[in-house]
């Protein structure tokens, strides 16, 4: 069933069913405490929320009338958003808002109140990345074209494009066509996500949302492999070259500004539109794929 993910076994003889949940890959382990159980659930929920990342595919023979409706109305959210002057009142609105729909858990509650207190305090990175209910509530609306969501976080996906902007500017101003770099990120992807990005060489792919990616290429591949053994994904390590002056999104390094400050993370901006050189698999498995992305850049004919 590709409506269920994973499943953990709580049981109190481990040894008794662990031979038997290996013929099922969505078994992920078997567990005698609560306390391991919370801690797989917290990461396999970091990995859902890396593979929820909507994209959109534009193939290189498509006409302005054939696109991808989610790829035109990405660009266009964000173009409106950031002419938007928005202010302290609606950073209060979306507290508001987050308050009603959490009001009896008192974990998030503190953390909308922190949110609420120190929003200026600190880093619009330091926000995006902190270990609260701000990442996957923009992931989850962006992901469903949620415009109402959308709308009350209008405040921070500004904040965060034009501090991402601000970054890019002072950390690759004067650089040249030598300083092309490579990026990775690894994640799942749906069998249609796959299929129609297969289909689609030498088109385009947008992620419909900021973008994480990392310059440790073990990292990323680790994120891809964890996926292969789940029939209803495809491991995929997206390569990608990326130059600094002209591409069409901004991004930057994040190392030692993000929460998580010894991880050599880059971040794009939202709608970042990347060119599809190439898919190869990895080696003898089937379901673990290379993808090699080049950043669009103005001058792209498309």
């Amino acid at each position: 069933m590709s409506q269920v993910d994973s499943i953990f076994i709580s049981c109190d003889n481990r040894k008794h069913h662990e031979q038997w949940t290996k013929e099922w890959p969505k078994i992920k382990s078997v567990f005698t405490d609560i306390t391991p159980i919370c801690e797989a659930l917290k990461e396999l929920a970091h990995q859902c929320e890396q593979n929820a990342i909507p994209m959109s595919f534009v193939g290189s023979n498509k006409k302005l009338d054939q696109l991808d409706p989610s790829f035109m109305y990405t660009q266009i959210i964000k173009e409106i958003l950031l002419t938007i002057d928005f202010d302290q009142n609606h950073l209060h609105d979306y507290i508001n808002y987050c308050c009603d729909i959490f009001p009896d858990n008192k974990k998030q509650i503190e953390s909308i109140k922190r949110l609420e207190d120190e929003y200026h305090n600190k880093t619009l990175i330091y926000w995006y990345t902190c270990d609260m209910f701000l990442y996957p509530m923009l992931n989850r609306a962006l992901r469903l074209m949620d415009s109402d969501n959308i709308t009350r976080m209008g405040f921070f996906i500004g904040d965060l494009h034009r501090q991402i902007e601000q970054l890019h500017q002072e950390q690759y101003t004067g650089t040249t066509a030598e300083d092309t770099f490579t990026v990775y990120r690894g994640q799942g992807l749906s069998t249609g996500d796959f299929e129609q990005m297969m289909e689609t060489k030498d088109g385009l792919i947008s992620f419909n949302n900021f973008l994480s990616t990392s310059k440790d290429r073990d990292v990323s591949y680790a994120f891809a492999a964890s996926n292969q053994a789940n029939p209803d994904l495809f491991g995929i390590l997206f390569v990608i070259k990326v130059h600094p002056s002209p591409s069409t999104s901004p991004f930057a390094s994040i190392a030692g500004i993000s929460k998580f400050k010894d991880e050599e993370e880059v971040l794009l901006s939202m709608h970042s539109v990347f060119r599809i050189q190439n898919m190869k698999q990895m080696g003898e498995n089937t379901h673990l794929y290379e993808a090699n992305l080049v950043l669009t850049a103005d001058n792209d004919p498309e």
